[in-house]
């Protein structure tokens, strides 16, 4: 595990670019990944650090996320032209590296797949994917099951992650990226 740049500068870059109703969300999901990293046996460090800055991005134009991509080559299908609130997890790993506040390659990653999960995530990405969809600020039908799965179980709290999210977006009507549909099925073979 490569150094973490201190907690200061990074929650002070973090509130630079985050709109403080949002910040209860991020400080949520840290507080969940702290916990969650302790009973998994993880990196409690890279956990919260990776937690602190999930949405990095988040905030930033849905156009300049879209532009920042392609800049970057970061696109990976269409879905994300058409939805690119699903870029910002890329985006700002991408921005966060190039800053110099985050070096560790494990922390990009969690941070880069926390929205559409990807095939082979480690259990820093699955902890940070679950902490965002189960924080204590999160209320939606089915939030109770996926908690209760990551009290005990980190590959079925993400299927159970995964699946709400699958159904949330089918229900909206939206484009389902396939790194979602990807990951379902193959935490399914775990």
């Amino acid at each position: 595990m490569e150094a973490l740049t201190d907690w200061a500068t990074l929650a002070a870059a973090m509130a630079a670019r985050t709109p403080q109703t949002r910040l209860a969300h991020v400080f949520g999901v840290v507080e969940t990944a702290r916990e969650m990293a302790d009973r998994f046996g993880e990196n409690r460090a890279q956990a919260e650090v990776a937690a602190l800055l999930h949405d990095y991005a988040k905030a930033m134009p849905f156009a300049e996320q879209l532009a920042e991509a392609r800049r970057r080559n970061l696109l990976i299908d269409s879905t994300e032209e058409v939805s690119p609130v699903l870029l910002h997890g890329a985006v700002g790993a991408a921005l966060l590296q190039e800053q110099g506040l985050v070096t560790d390659p494990a922390v990009l990653d969690a941070i880069r797949w926390h929205t559409t999960g990807r095939v082979g995530m480690s259990r820093l990405e699955m902890i940070i994917y679950v902490a965002d969809s189960i924080e204590p600020n999160r209320s939606y039908p089915g939030i109770e099951v996926i908690r209760e799965a990551a009290r005990r179980d980190l590959v079925e709290a993400t299927l159970k992650a995964a699946d709400s999210a699958i159904r949330f977006v089918l229900d909206s009507g939206w484009l389902l990226h396939v790194y979602t549909i990807q990951t379902r099925n193959w935490l399914l073979t775990l």
